[in-house]
């Protein structure tokens, strides 16, 4: 094997696989390492330069080609530690040139402009092996890349981390022509963010997926800095007598991540049940608003013998502010002010009446946080009053509350995102 490449363009690619090479690593055993962990296979070939790296519940096959800066001088293959050649990289300027060779038991890069510098690595004699890739999906789309990305980002954080909530650790993504949307929650709490365009399309096809938890992170960071502006992202059953596992698989020109274990993930709820519902109090409010408010609420929870800490939001419709209580021994009341109008709060509900909701304090402080300080949002709900009359199954198809931020455009495209809660059945 003999090649050379730009420094900082050969360590890009190895990256993206160091990270699947040494993160979220499957044991063979209770004492034994998984056989693949910490290596990498570099392959040269005369059109390709491949890294491919296996972590047993996802692999992943980073290419260079000539385009990249890889030129090949002699084939051949190398299996060396992920951590030693991603870090060892470090210590050349980026814009060095480098050659690769091999010397025996020993992988040598070489900084080209002056031979006496280089780095020697003990290669291991197991290459490494990722289940096959398939050729057609049961499900699959192309997608904008950017937005795949953002997308993520948005609602990472709303995904369980609980065991005992598995089938949450997870993010659903949907995909339709002009429209893609990414969900995460916790059961009690979701997240929701939405890219529609306007002209033309943001995806190729209509899809539902499932992405566990444990390669959200990963995915993110090799999306967001390798790669083009759009990938390809499928899913294919398991085939035995192809020897195809079960697999998500995404890919662009330079990089090919697959997925597995992905059998316990297989429903989720449907988004629409709560996004589509006509709620009967839509009510406008600016999230600075509810900044203050929500400090005060954090002030009683010292005095707070639960572990869930409740807070009361009731709306009075003729003066236009919401009436936040604590469900603390340390009593308080304050305020929080919203704009009236039909538009918002349909003229044929009776004003006079102060409909209210009581829910987690965590959710509320959260949703603020969430939102840039000048925000309207608007905060859809229904009416817990008399809910002691309502029966145990009812309780629990009642809607959650729904936040809805402002829409934001940028680029032909709109971003839509969302937060929602259930309400608490305590102390009714």
């Amino acid at each position: 094997m003999k090649f050379t490449i730009q420094a900082e363009r050969f360590r890009k690619a190895v990256e993206p696989a160091a990270d699947i090479a040494t993160k979220n690593i499957v044991r063979d055993g209770p004492n034994f390492e998984f056989r693949y962990a910490d290596l990498v296979t570099i392959e040269a070939t005369e059109a390709t330069l491949s890294i491919t790296a296996f972590g047993g519940t996802a692999s992943i096959i980073s290419r260079l080609v000539a385009a990249d800066g890889y030129h090949p001088q002699q084939p051949g293959n190398a299996t060396v530690s992920a951590n030693e050649i991603y870090t060892s990289l470090g210590s050349f300027c980026p814009l060095d040139n480098l050659l690769i060779t091999m010397d025996g038991d020993y992988m040598q890069i070489t900084l080209l402009s002056d031979p006496e510098v280089y780095i020697r690595f003990l290669t291991s004699k197991d290459s490494v092996q990722c289940p096959k890739l398939p050729a057609t999906f049961v499900q699959s789309t192309q997608v904008d890349q950017e937005y795949f990305v953002r997308g993520l980002q948005k609602v990472a954080f709303a995904m369980a981390f609980e065991n005992k909530m598995y089938q949450y650790m997870c993010v659903l993504f949907e995909s339709w022509p002009h429209r893609i949307r990414f969900s995460a929650g916790s059961g009690a709490r979701f997240a929701v963010a939405e890219y529609e365009k306007t002209q033309g399309k943001i995806a190729s096809h209509t899809t539902r997926l499932i992405i566990p938890k444990v390669h959200i992170s990963n995915l993110m960071h090799i999306f967001k800095y390798f790669g083009t502006s759009k990938f390809t992202i499928g899913l294919a059953d398991k085939r035995p007598r192809k020897h195809i596992v079960e697999q998500l698989v995404l890919t662009n020109a330079n990089i090919t991540v697959a997925v597995y274990n992905l059998e316990f993930l297989k429903t989720y709820p449907n988004m629409n049940w709560v996004l589509d519902y006509p709620y009967p109090y839509r009510i406008c409010t600016r999230i600075a608003e509810w900044k203050k408010a929500m400090q005060a609420v954090g002030s009683t929870y010292h005095r707070h013998p639960q572990a869930i800490h409740d807070t009361q939001i009731t709306a009075n419709l003729v003066e236009g502010y919401f009436v936040i209580q604590p469900q603390s021994p340390l009593q308080l009341n304050t305020k929080v002010h919203f704009a009236l109008g039909p538009s918002i709060i349909p003229v044929e509900i009776n004003r006079d009446h102060k409909p209210w909701f009581r829910c987690n304090s965590e959710y509320l402080m959260e949703w603020v946080k969430k939102g840039d300080k000048n925000d309207i949002v608007v905060v859809n709900m229904e009416d817990q009053t008399h809910f002691e009359r309502i029966s145990k199954d009812c309780r629990k198809q009642r809607r959650p509350i729904l936040i809805k931020y402002p829409n934001k455009i940028g680029n032909g495209i709109c971003e839509k995102f969302y937060i929602f809660f259930t309400v608490s059945t305590l102390g009714e």
